[in-house]
């Protein structure tokens, strides 16, 4: 690499780093982070190959992402070896860190891969040097772009996106060998190309549109394929890679399904989900160039109409126009032009670029039904490449229409530096909004609005959680009741904190309801949600926190036991506190023996505390009475 990319690499990657750094000192988000990163014991007890086998066979978490799991893995292995010489560490927020720091980092490293890729795609016109130094400037403002939009922040600053940062890392690898397979040759860049694309499969399986990224790239911008006549053995390149997409596209529905992620659209007629995902691609392309009121978690609001309706169909309609004219006129030029002047066509990017993006998006769209989210920023992680294509090949244009004008072209760089200033700046106060549940759902109802029960109750449990005034604990029980009244089942996940809260604000004449609702939902749901191990965990923090829902807890306690054998073991923690709190033997004995059941000496009970409701004293206590059972 010469002098001058070298040093726009090092600049790229200053740049995509700073756009998101204030994330490294964050906390984990109550929305997934804790049953994909916090709690989940499998993760918080490192490295192992018990964990690994884990890694490769669960699908309770909706998604198949080994390798992203055993990053995770990494993550804690560091951290509690950290741990094993500063002891009076935060052990929780370390981690978080270390989970953070990694996301930042591997993102800087992406947008200098796609600098990479970028380049080894060329610009064409003018002589050699001037070809050169024009496809570093094109090369070096479209990576910038992609890196430092704020449409990335929700991918780096949410831990549980790292896997939208992990897999571009080796799909971006992936490309770069198909390139260069596609200009010198070699078996061996061909093997790592599907090697490395495999392990971004791995990482998230959403990137299996890899073997069309490719061909895009082959026919419209490389010029290396012509895809007309259809003859027999054609495609024969593309063969290995959709061996791998296939199964790995299956295997993602089948995740999706055994996790009940499907099961929020099951209801969802097909019309209205072509609608949405028609509306999404507008909002994804109007945030794209406009990039205010980003949020999270938009929730879909059948059988109410789709966010954003009037402007997200214009949009969105304008832009699958542009796609199938652009589809259409590469097809009449296959038919018309060989492959070398196929190459050579103007808009040959843009095309590219356009396709990219709308082919990319599909597994995105919610169409084949998963989740509850309407869109989300993260999803544009790997399309939004195909508007970096695009914007290199304006660049690329408006370079050759000024060639010889030092002043014009000056002044288009200046305009470009300007755009990603202000970019990265955007991008920075994105991320603030990830600085804690709080401000997340704040966001989240400020731009989805009154119906996203989701943002109701994470505010309401940070509000309950961690400002206690009397007129937070008055506001929080609102925004608790307006999610138990927008959907019920999901806040019964959140069933002991909402309890409690109804017993410190005085309102006793709906707690009975509550948890008797509570009980029903467990009994029909046991073993099945990690979240409600999270969600007891939480309550036992407020447990041993004081408060008048203390009262509350034999009740709870009990529907736990009714419920039968529970496949974790902090919900037996609980039962034992409650057992001893209210001076219950059999409830003591049961949770006694749900713990010792279950219990692992690396990544369970006996270990070093991983789960932050674990307070000082309370495992010794647990281990005691564990003693004097045994006795």
């Amino acid at each position: 690499m010469a002098r001058r990319e070298r040093i726009a690499a090092a600049v790229l990657f200053t740049l995509a780093v700073a756009a998101f750094a204030s994330a490294w000192r964050f906390p984990c988000i109550d929305i997934d982070d804790p049953y994909y990163y916090a709690l989940t014991k499998e993760i918080t007890g490192g490295l192992s190959w018990g964990g690994v086998k884990w890694a490769f066979t669960d699908l309770s978490n909706a998604i198949w992402m080994p390798l992203t799991w055993i990053c995770y893995q990494l993550d804690y292995s560091v951290r509690n070896a950290v741990m094993g010489w500063c002891p009076t560490c935060d052990g929780f927020q370390l981690a978080y860190t270390i989970a953070h720091v990694q996301s930042i980092l591997l993102h800087g490293l992406n947008a200098v891969l796609l600098f990479g890729l970028l380049r080894r795609l060329g610009c064409g016109g003018g002589q050699a040097a001037e070809k050169d130094s024009k496809r570093t400037t094109a090369s070096f403002v479209a990576a910038a772009v992609w890196a430092v939009h704020p449409l990335r922040a929700e991918s780096v600053a949410w831990i549980a996106s790292f896997k939208d940062v992990l897999s571009m890392s080796f799909l971006l690898l992936a490309l770069i060998k198909w390139v260069d397979w596609r200009e010198r040759g070699g078996a061996g860049r061909y093997a790592l190309s599907h090697v490395a694309f495999a392990l971004a499969c791995m990482a998230k399986p959403s990137v299996v549109t890899f073997p069309g990224m490719v061909f895009l790239l082959d026919a419209l911008v490389l010029g290396k394929f012509n895809p007309l006549p259809l003859e027999r053995g054609r495609y024969r390149a593309y063969a290995p890679s959709l061996a791998i997409a296939v199964p790995v596209a299956i295997l993602a529905q089948v995740a999706q399904t055994a996790g009940g992620a499907t099961a929020h659209q099951a209801g969802i007629p097909l019309w209205y989900r072509l609608l949405n995902a028609l509306v999404s691609v507008g909002v994804y392309v109007r945030n794209f160039f406009w990039p205010s009121d980003l949020a999270p978690q938009c929730a879909i609001q059948w059988p109410g109409l789709p966010h954003f309706l009037a402007g997200g169909v214009a949009v969105g309609g304008a832009f699958v126009v542009l796609a199938a004219a652009l589809a259409w006129r590469a097809w009449r030029r296959w038919n018309t032009a060989s492959v070398q002047q196929q190459a050579l066509v103007g808009g040959r990017f843009l095309s590219a670029g356009v396709l990219w993006f709308a082919g990319t998006m599909l597994p995105m769209l919610g169409i084949s039904a998963f989740g509850g989210h309407a869109f989300a920023d993260r999803f544009t992680y790997v399309p939004a490449v195909g508007f970096s294509l695009a914007l290199m090949g304006a660049w690329c244009g408006g370079a050759n229409a000024v060639a010889g004008n030092g002043r014009r072209a000056t002044a288009g760089f200046a305009v470009a530096a300007v755009a990603v200033v202000a970019l990265l700046a955007s991008s920075w106060r994105q991320t603030a909004f990830w600085r804690d549940d709080g401000a997340l759902a704040r966001r989240i109802l400020e731009v989805d609005g009154d119906g996203n029960y989701l943002a109701h109750v994470t505010y309401a449990k940070h509000l309950f959680d961690h400002e206690r005034s009397p007129e937070s604990l008055k506001e929080a029980e609102a925004h608790f009741t307006r999610g138990y009244e927008l959907n019920p089942d999901y806040c019964q996940l959140s069933a002991i904190s909402y309890l409690m809260l109804l017993g410190e604000t005085g309102k006793a004449d709906v707690m009975g309801g509550v948890r008797d609702g509570f009980v029903r939902w467990l009994r029909e749901r046991r073993g099945i949600w990690r979240c409600l191990d999270m969600d007891v965990a939480e309550g036992l923090v407020q447990l041993y926190a004081g408060g008048s829902g203390i009262r509350h807890a034999h009740g709870i306690a009990s529907g736990l036991m009714r419920v039968g054998n529970i496949p974790a073991y902090q919900p037996y923690y609980f039962i034992y506190c409650a057992g001893v709190k209210s001076g219950d033997d059999a409830m003591r004995r049961y949770g006694i023996d749900g713990i010792r059941r279950l219990s692992d000496p690396k990544t369970g009970f006996d270990g070093r505390p991983n789960f932050r409701f674990i307070l000082d004293g309370a495992e010794a206590g647990v281990r005691v009475g564990a003693k004097d059972e045994a006795r």
